[in-house]
This record gives structure tokens, C-alpha cells and sequence, in this order.
């Protein structure tokens, strides 16, 4: 598995979209954005990776791309050492998530 730091985009069937950064590093996924924390699991082999976020809100101001203050979603798709491809569904959504690996993890 490609450990990280991923600038990322999400976008929802709500439609909504919204972007941030995560860090990937021994099975883990944590992150955020201006509103939102993700922290989380991910496995797999060679490409292709199953990931478990828990979004949850840290500051108000701002709506989830499903309308939630917090929620989980089971992604699959495929992660590189130069992009991720991940897509899923919470709260009656599809979630789509892309990223470009922006650098190496300490």
C-alpha cells in the first residue's frame, strides 16, 4: 500500500462536492477540511483498496456533501503512488472521491 499526504475531492449524487487533504500511513486514514475531520481504515492489495471514513464535523458553518454533521462510508476503488480512485455510498448518497499525492509521510 501507497503511503501519503493526497489532496482530495469528493463530490455526492446530493449534488455537493468539496475537497481537503488525508494522510495515508500504516492501514490509516486521517484528514480534514475546513468543517470536516475523516479518520478511518483502508486495506487491500497491490491497486485496489477498500477504505472505512468516519466524517465527522469539528467546526459549523458548513453542510456534509450527504447533509450529515457525521457519518460513515465504506469506499473501493484504487490507489497509486500517484493518485486514488474511490467511490461508494453513505445516507442514501454515491460518494466519489479522487486524489493526487501531493508528498511522502514522515
Amino acid at each position: 500500500m501507497v503511503s501519503g499526504i493526497y489532496e482530495v475531492e469528493f463530490k455526492s449524487s446530493m449534488p455537493d462536492e468539496g475537497g481537503g487533504l488525508i494522510v495515508i500511513k500504516d492501514g490509516s486514514v486521517n484528514g480534514g477540511d475546513e468543517h470536516f475531520l475523516y479518520r478511518g481504515t483502508i486495506q487491500g492489495e497491490g491497486d485496489s483498496v477498500t477504505a472505512n471514513i468516519q466524517v465527522s464535523q469539528w467546526k459549523s458553518g458548513n453542510t456534509s456533501i450527504v447533509g450529515a454533521s457525521s457519518f460513515t462510508v465504506e469506499l473501493k476503488g484504487s490507489l497509486t503512488s500517484e493518485h486514488l480512485h474511490l467511490s461508494g455510498s453513505a445516507a442514501g448518497f454515491t460518494i466519489n472521491v479522487r486524489g493526487r499525492r501531493i508528498t511522502d509521510t514522515a
